[in-house]
């Protein structure tokens, strides 16, 4: 035992280090033992356990499921004779019937991974044509709420199937893009440049938007919404179709023939050798209308040209009837009236807002 303080710290540091030495043994025994581990384990062993998301064709294409294949056998070191199958297991069970079908009576196990690949992106995805391609890419237009970014996002996948060269695509993708723009401050603003890239156009395009989606935002903050309108609509009612009134049970029935009234009609008249002393028809005197147009011409032929009928009132159906029981008779063919008498127009003054005007009076026949 030691029995000074130097003596116990010597002791101290001799444990210490043969601690040391004992760590720096069990770790190179540790690193050893990795490094056979490793050698003895395939070098395939990181994509053990590790999941792999199945192809799914509403979500993919079959060649974007082939890039994502790919980008897998390189991080987990797939060996090359494996490949084939991990990429089988990768498939759903309905794809995996497929293939089957598509190298049948050959099996997956003898089939190489390029060979099984091409059966089945051949028969999914075939190559499609560059002359239709070409035409669905030039002829998309930019929709309605789509910003500029996704416009050019849809053009480029489009631009997949048209194999254009490198030099020329970005050449088609600024001139499909400019020419299926919406918005007409873009348009004028893009017309000003002269043969600018697509890099430039899409930095001129993008800023246009940012500006209208501000201004819009701010224009919504300082006007109110407008209340809603409600829509009203009015329905036309189809015109009814104008018949004639019947004749109450009280009015007057006059034979036209005749001039009975009340008796009967003159389909049903009996009277017989009528002879008209006015205008020679074959009806009695009283129920002429030739006599009675005469006679409503000359009263209207007084009425304007003689001083006694000055008022106007004094024309009632004293005169000329439109009554119910002629309701045929009435004024016709009154073409003009001739007389050599001069008289002063006539006036009437009605007020108007409180105030007198005078008016003029115009007859026309």
């Amino acid at each position: 035992m030691p029995t000074t303080m130097d003596e116990v710290l010597a002791a101290i540091t001799a444990q210490n280090q043969s601690i040391t030495q004992l760590i720096g043994q069990m770790q190179q025994q540790t690193v050893a033992t990795s490094q056979v581990s490793q050698r003895a384990d395939p070098p395939n062993r990181g994509y053990h356990g590790i999941h792999f998301e199945r192809y799914d064709e509403t979500v993919e294409t079959f060649s974007d499921y082939l890039d994502r294949l790919s980008a897998f056998f390189k991080t987990q070191n797939v060996p090359k004779q494996s490949e084939a199958d991990v990429f089988v297991s990768s498939l759903s069970a309905k794809h995996h019937t497929l293939l089957k079908s598509l190298i049948y009576p050959a099996r997956c196990s003898e089939k190489s991974f390029d060979e099984l690949k091409k059966t089945l992106q051949d028969h999914l995805s075939p190559a499609p044509l560059v002359i239709p391609s070409r035409h669905a890419f030039l002829n998309r237009k930019q929709q309605e709420g789509e910003s500029v970014a996704q416009y050019l996002a849809s053009l480029r996948k489009l631009a997949t199937n048209c194999k254009y060269d490198a030099s020329m695509l970005n050449t088609m993708l600024r001139d499909a893009f400019v020419s299926g723009l919406r918005s007409k401050a873009m348009l004028d603003r893009l017309f000003e440049e002269d043969d600018v890239d697509l890099k430039r156009t899409m930095e001129l395009a993008s800023a246009i938007e940012r500006a209208c989606e501000g201004t819009t935002e701010v224009l919504h903050q300082v006007t109110p919404p407008a209340q809603a309108v409600h829509k009203i609509k009015f329905h036309k009612r189809k015109p009814q179709p104008q018949s004639r009134p019947l004749r109450k049970k009280s009015e007057k029935i006059i034979c036209f023939k005749c001039g009975a009234k009340n008796s009967h009609k003159a389909p049903a008249c009996t009277a017989k050798n009528l002879r008209c002393r006015f205008c020679s028809g074959e009806h009695d005197v009283s129920v002429c209308l030739k006599k009675r147009r005469a006679s409503n011409v000359k009263l209207i032929r007084d009425l304007l040209y003689d001083s006694e009928y000055s008022d106007v009132d004094q024309l009632d159906d004293e005169y000329i009837s439109d009554d119910d029981e002629f309701p045929f008779q009435e004024v016709r063919n009154v073409h003009h009236i001739e007389s050599n008498k001069n008289h002063p127009p006539y006036h009437v003054t009605p007020r108007i807002n409180g105030k007198p005007i005078e008016f003029e009076l115009e007859y026309r026949f």
